[in-house]
């Protein structure tokens, strides 16, 4: 059966969790007279003795397997024999999931160690001094309690592993987060970020500045988002145009280098933009044989870049303006 703090605990824990904030520090000095309790990866949070109700908050940013250790030594404040430790852990509704009571003061130190599964969520461990005949109020000065709470840490965010840039878009690529929900693409150019949300591992960003330099970087909801800022930079640039040379029943067609490109594909299109076939060349020129005599037909260029071809076609205003029709001979 689940308990519930009382109101003077919840105001205990509202006060515990703004000291936690102020007292945290990197790994290695302890807080106030040594007497420290650790959370996680060695963050020493201050202990007080002979005060009680200090609780310690965590957050599991997954599902998973949490290991508590507690060690606590030395005489509850009021009584000199008798005195064991009870450790809690309460949710975050403030329901207590968690209880033990381990060991006499007097002979011996009190500690635990157990797994328990948590879901995603924030969690408060506690700990109360305790006499076999009625409750102890407060620790003793030589009290120590050393605990560590080892849990699924926060997620990293995902590296993003390819852009390919296109005519004022681009196509952004990720590495796949293990148990993540869904992505935030993150896209800052001329001043201004904009968000979006997906859930695949690529998202095609559109809107963008040709010939600004944009920063990219994506962040994974993993129970909660995950913090790091991964960045990747690109500059969108403009299509390839290319320059169509019409004679008896062929066409050539010419364009200028795209830089990194290592091939490209050439498509021709009808009247309506309908694409009827595609062919692929090393080359910067083509010529395409076998059009009848008042054929009208289009050609447009989609360079290969970084192991992709880049986001030209006809979904966009800007990269139709790149399709040049023609009658044919």
């Amino acid at each position: 059966m689940r308990r519930k703090l009382s109101g003077i605990g919840v105001m205990f824990v509202v006060i515990l969790t703004t000291m936690l904030g102020f007292f945290a520090q990197p790994a290695g000095a302890v807080g106030m007279d040594d007497k420290s309790v650790y959370v996680g990866s060695g963050v020493p949070y201050t202990y007080y003795p002979a005060v009680n109700d200090k609780y310690i908050r965590f957050d599991v940013y997954t599902e998973g397997e949490v290991r508590i250790r507690a060690i606590t030594d030395g005489k509850s404040a009021k009584y000199d024999s008798g005195s064991s430790t009870d450790y809690y852990i309460y949710d975050q509704n403030l329901y207590m999931i968690f209880y033990r009571r381990n060991s006499n003061h007097q002979t011996q130190i009190a500690s635990i160690d157990e797994t328990i599964t948590l879901s995603s969520g924030t969690y408060y461990f506690y700990q109360l001094p305790y006499w076999t005949q009625r409750e102890c109020q407060s620790w003793g000065d030589d009290c120590v309690s050393r605990v560590t709470i080892d849990y699924p840490t926060p997620a990293a965010s995902p590296r993003i592993t390819k852009i390919s840039t296109g005519n004022k878009k681009a196509w952004v690529y990720w590495n796949k987060i293990p148990n993540a929900t869904s992505y935030r693409v993150y896209v800052e150019q001329n001043g201004i970020r904009r968000e979006f949300k997906t859930t695949q591992t690529k998202f095609l960003v559109t809107g963008m500045t040709n010939g600004v330099k944009a920063n990219y970087y994506v962040k994974a909801v993993v129970g909660k988002l995950t913090t790091q800022k991964n960045t990747a930079y690109s500059t969108p640039r403009n299509g390839v145009k290319p320059k169509l040379t019409v004679t008896s029943g062929k066409c050539h067609i010419a364009w200028n280098k795209y830089t990194g490109a290592t091939q490209y594909k050439v498509v021709m299109v009808d009247e309506n933009n309908k694409i009827l076939a595609e062919r692929v060349t090393k080359g910067t020129a083509f010529d395409w044989n076998g059009l009848k005599k008042g054929m009208k037909r289009g050609f447009y260029i989609v360079p290969f870049v970084n192991g992709d071809y880049i986001p030209f076609g006809r979904s966009y205003a800007e990269d139709k303006a790149n399709i040049v029709h023609f009658t044919a001979k």
